[in-house]
C-alpha cells in the first residue's frame, strides 16, 4: 500500500507553576511528558555531559517510543499492511491527538479505530479504519469478562411450548462489526502470511461475528439473514419474533430451521451466555 500523507497535529503547552515539594515536582514532569510543558525545565540542572534540555527529550523520546510499541503489539497487521514508515507517523499522530489518561497500558490504543475515521489523511483510506477496528474487537474480545457459556444440553430443558417466548443473551465477548470494504479479506490474508488483495469498497456491508472461544478471539463473516438476527437478538427479540422476522426475510416455510441452525451456532461457538424467558428458566449460573 502506498505510504499514507504525513500530517501532524500542534502540541498545546501550559505553563509549569513553581513545584513546592517532590509530589508537585513529579506531577510537572509528568506534564512535560504527557503535554509537552517546557516549564520544568526551570526546575531542572544540565548534566556534566549534555543539556537539561536534552535530557527532558530523551525522556519524552522514550515515553513517545513505548506507547508507539504497545500500539504496534495491538494492531501487528495494521502495521505490516501499511508498513513502518506510515505506521509510526501514524501512532505518533495518534498518540499526540489522544494522549493516555489511563495507567492500563492495554487500553492506550483503543481509540484508534475512530482516530482513523475521524483523522485526515486517513479519512482517506477507509479499508485501514476498519482493520483497526477488527484488531481492535479481537483484542477486546479477548480482555472481555468472565461469563457463564451456553451448552447445547442446556436446551433440552426446554419445553416445546416455550420456545417461541425464549430470549437469548450473547457472550459478554461477542459483537458483530459491520464492513464497507474487503477489510476482513485484507486481515484474513496478511494473518496467514500471504499477500493482501487490492482495497474494495463493497456495494453492500459485510457483516462479521468477533468473540472469543475458550481463551482465543475468533472472527468470521456473516450472512446478511444472520446479521439482522443477531443484532435482533441483542436487543432482546424473543425466538419466537426472529422466525417471524426470518419468515419475512427469507422463505417462511424454513424460518424455523434456519433460526434455530443460527441458534446452534451460535452456541456450539460460544456467542451465548444464557437462554430465558420461560418456566423452565435455563439460564446457566
Amino acid at each position: 500500500m502506498a505510504t499514507l500523507n504525513k500530517e501532524r497535529s500542534s502540541r498545546n503547552t501550559t505553563h509549569t507553576s513553581a513545584p513546592t515539594g517532590l509530589a508537585d515536582l513529579q506531577d510537572a514532569f509528568q506534564q512535560a511528558i504527557l503535554a509537552g510543558d517546557d516549564g520544568i525545565l526551570d526546575y531542572l540542572r544540565d548534566s556534566t555531559r549534555t543539556s537539561r534540555d536534552v535530557l527532558l527529550g530523551v525522556y519524552r523520546h522514550a515515553y513517545t517510543a513505548r506507547l508507539i510499541e504497545i500500539v504496534a503489539a495491538d494492531y501487528p497487521v495494521l502495521h505490516r499492511f501499511i508498513g513502518d514508515e506510515a505506521f509510526d507517523d501514524m501512532a505518533r499522530h495518534y498518540i499526540a491527538d489522544r494522549p493516555s489518561h489511563q495507567p492500563n497500558a492495554s487500553l492506550v490504543s483503543r481509540a484508534l479505530p475512530d482516530f482513523l475515521r475521524q483523522t485526515k489523511p486517513y479519512t482517506g483510506y477507509p479499508a485501514v479504519a476498519e482493520l483497526a477496528e477488527i484488531e481492535c474487537a479481537l483484542n477486546t474480545a479477548f480482555a472481555a469478562p468472565d461469563a457463564a457459556v451456553l451448552g447445547l444440553g442446556h436446551l433440552s430443558r426446554i419445553q416445546p411450548d416455550d420456545w417461541p417466548r425464549l430470549v437469548l443473551t450473547s457472550h459478554p465477548s461477542a459483537r458483530q462489526l459491520v464492513c464497507s470494504t474487503n477489510a476482513y479479506d485484507i486481515w484474513h490474508a496478511i494473518n496467514a502470511e500471504e499477500a493482501p488483495p487490492q482495497t474494495t469498497t463493497g456495494a453492500t456491508p459485510s457483516p462479521l461475528l468477533v468473540w472469543r472461544e475458550d481463551l482465543v478471539p475468533r472472527i468470521r463473516p456473516i450472512a446478511a439473514e444472520e446479521a439482522m438476527l443477531w443484532n435482533e437478538m441483542e436487543n432482546g427479540t424473543t425466538f419466537g419474533r426472529l422466525c417471524e422476522m426470518a419468515a419475512l426475510y427469507d422463505d417462511p416455510d424454513n424460518a424455523p430451521m434456519r433460526v434455530a441452525a443460527y441458534v446452534q451456532s451460535w452456541i456450539t461457538g460460544g456467542l451465548l451466555s444464557a437462554a430465558e424467558g420461560n418456566p423452565t428458566d435455563v439460564a446457566v449460573s
